[in-house]
């Protein structure tokens, strides 16, 4: 008779900790990351009262989410570390797996590409190992992308393929499509690209899924561009900047902008092309996209270039370089050296030509030591073929 109240007690209060773990998953929904938090704390607090572990574990791993949606790194991980730990001990594999997921992409968000690599080969294997195929696909599609942002496209290209592979019912159907276009791009098979964004747009089409949309239609753009075909690339932007507007995606409507203005450049509208990348530079600055800012300064280095500013040109490459070197970005950063290469020779300063063509070489020579199929060699080759060329002439 004595237990009866202290076992309802506790029923009651395992009912008001499912329900704050509801309302905290709710929260996320609605990206209320406040919310969710304190929600997750209340849960947390009578999971350790009641000692229900396993619920406290995955309570733990995510309000991670939660705390770095605040932007509370140390509290993330702290999070996920005990998650981590205590999913181990009672071998809640999928747990575990979870935490993993959101420790590397914490590791990835926060520019630390090597430790974010380390840990999504371990959490693939854990999900491979139980054939927890969604943790596979994301998984999967994170290396992915941390190996395009590194230069090894092959590898890419591989990840996006066994990605698509893995659920046939995914609905990142047409993001994993249009990364997989992206690869292609960069090892100089446009046309293989092309045909990659367009069915990715129309995955994305009909998701009614407009961010998607204009992503597929601004890098289709990006290769036209690379084929030379700029008014069709054009075209593409305008119709993505439509789009990205409509749903307020201010980072990508500056990717799009930035586009466009690299585009006219090459149509001989200087001033044009001014306005556009100044628009673009601006808007990732204050959406504090490092990469996208780096990108849109070298163009601006470019139309400073086309305006005979050679001193402003060096000044938006060299802020172009030191951003790429913060971020990791070695992809950018091949770019921003052979840029500042170029000036320098068009400067009549050779020396520091040569040493910045020197370096934008070996980068280049050892992304293209990870190409291993002979027919991408050869693509990704003559993207390189220009640059040689300038080596040579100084």
């Amino acid at each position: 008779m004595d237990k009866q109240p202290e076992n309802s007690n506790s029923d009651e209060l395992f009912e008001t900790m499912e329900k704050h773990g509801e309302s905290a998953w709710a929260c996320l929904q609605e990206e209320d990351a406040a919310g969710a938090l304190e929600h997750y704390q209340q849960a947390i607090a009578i999971a350790t009262t009641l000692e229900e572990e396993k619920h406290r574990a995955v309570y733990l791993s995510f309000m991670a989410i939660a705390c770095r949606e605040t932007g509370d790194s140390d509290g993330a991980r702290a999070c996920l570390a005990e998650a981590i730990d205590k999913a181990r001990e009672l071998g809640l594999w999928d747990v575990e797996i979870h935490a993993r997921l959101v420790l590397a992409e914490l590791f990835r968000d926060e520019g630390r590409p090597r430790e974010a690599i380390e840990l999504f080969l371990d959490t693939l294997e854990m999900a491979s190992a139980t054939q927890d195929k969604v943790s596979i696909e994301l998984s999967l599609s994170n290396l992915g992308r941390l190996y395009l942002d590194r230069g090894w496209a092959e590898q890419a290209a591989a990840c996006f393929r066994q990605a698509l592979a893995t659920r046939e019912e995914t609905e990142d159907r047409a993001a994993l499509m249009g990364s997989l276009g992206l690869c292609m791009a960069e090892l100089g098979k446009f046309e293989d690209a092309i045909n990659d964004f367009r069915t990715a747009y129309l995955e994305a089409e009909f998701l009614e899924d407009r961010q998607s949309m204009a992503v597929c239609l601004g890098s289709e753009g990006n290769a036209l561009y690379e084929l030379g075909r700029y008014e069709n690339a054009i075209d593409c932007y305008a119709r993505a900047l439509e789009l990205s507007r409509s749903i307020g995606d201010g980072r990508r409507e500056g990717a799009w902008l930035g586009n466009m203005g690299t585009t006219w450049l090459k149509l001989g509208d200087v001033d044009r092309a001014v306005d556009f990348c100044s628009q673009a530079e601006a808007i990732a600055r204050s959406e504090g996209d490092v990469q996208s800012q780096a990108a849109h300064l070298d163009s601006l280095g470019d139309c400073l270039t086309a305006r005979g500013d050679f001193e402003g040109a060096r000044a938006r490459y060299e802020q172009a370089l030191s951003l790429s070197d913060e971020i990791e970005d070695r992809l950018g950063k091949r770019i921003y050296l052979t840029n500042l290469g170029k000036l320098h020779q068009r400067m009549g300063l050779l020396q520091p030509a040569f040493e910045y063509f020197g370096q934008a070489v070996n980068l280049f020579d050892e992304q293209r030591a990870t190409v291993r199929a002979d027919d991408l060699k050869t693509s990704f080759a003559n993207r390189g073929e220009d640059l040689y060329k300038d080596v040579v002439k100084v």
